[in-house]
């Protein structure tokens, strides 16, 4: 009789994990920076994999045994751990809200205000954010999404927008422009829309995603994020400036 109650329980643990990770996912999952679907679909898979290897090694040998349930509990202990690692793989994701950079899956939670007190360490293939008391750790090597431009964003919330609004007040001074328009989009990619105007010249400065654009023609690319280590506001100045010297 214990024996059929642990086969359910070991079988009802593989079904359930799938239906909490779902519920979950619907209901706080945010796709910017996430583990890779595949790796958990797999770690599910394996685990299903071994559940039923071991499910028939004891119908063949271990049935009416003494150790059998000792058998089915070890069985289940390692379910458990395994779904376990799937849950988090499965509802792991990173991402910014306002000034907030937020790691989070099924089991824990971490949130980080980003401030000037905020510190990065970058390595070839990760990425820490550093608070006094505690830190997110982003690797590229398991993660899928567009680090690049969730790390731009961070520094520039960092750096603050003022410092940029500052050094393009000056921009325009020197080259007597003046700003019709300026939106910073946080949460859509941290997109800038820039409009300036000097007389009858008018000039609409749009980055997307990290790419830069001027009158709908593309002035830079988003390789910069990458090979210069520069934030979009820090390249949009020095794009702006050599426009305005052609002018």
């Amino acid at each position: 009789m214990l024996d059929n109650i642990l086969i359910v329980l070991i079988l009802l643990s593989i079904v359930l994990s799938f239906f909490i990770v779902k519920v979950w996912k619907k209901k706080y999952f945010v796709k910017e920076l996430y583990i890779d679907e595949g790796v958990s679909v797999a770690l599910y898979v394996i685990t299903i994999a071994i559940t039923i290897g071991s499910l028939t090694i004891y119908c063949i040998l271990s049935k009416g045994v003494e150790d059998s349930r000792l058998y089915l509990v070890t069985v289940l202990i390692l379910d458990w751990l395994l779904l376990l690692a799937y849950c988090i793989c499965a509802t792991t994701c990173i991402y910014l809200k306002d000034k907030t950079l937020i790691k989070k899956n099924i089991i824990n939670s971490k949130q980080i205000l980003l401030n000037k007190e905020i510190k990065i360490i970058e390595k070839i293939d990760k990425r820490i954010i550093k608070s006094s008391k505690k830190s997110i750790s982003i690797s590229s090597r398991y993660l899928t999404g567009n680090i690049n431009n969730l790390m731009n964003n961070v520094k520039i919330i960092i750096c603050n927008m003022e410092k940029f609004k500052l050094q393009l007040s000056k921009l325009m001074d020197k080259y007597n422009f003046e700003v019709i328009e300026f939106n910073y989009y946080n949460k859509i990619f941290g997109n800038i829309v820039l409009r300036i105007k000097k007389e009858e010249k008018e000039l609409n400065f749009v980055t997307d995603r990290g790419e830069i654009y001027c009158n709908s023609e593309l002035l830079c690319n988003y390789e910069y994020l990458r090979k210069e280590n520069k934030t979009t506001p820090q390249k949009l100045l020095e794009v702006i400036e050599l426009k305005l010297n052609t002018i």
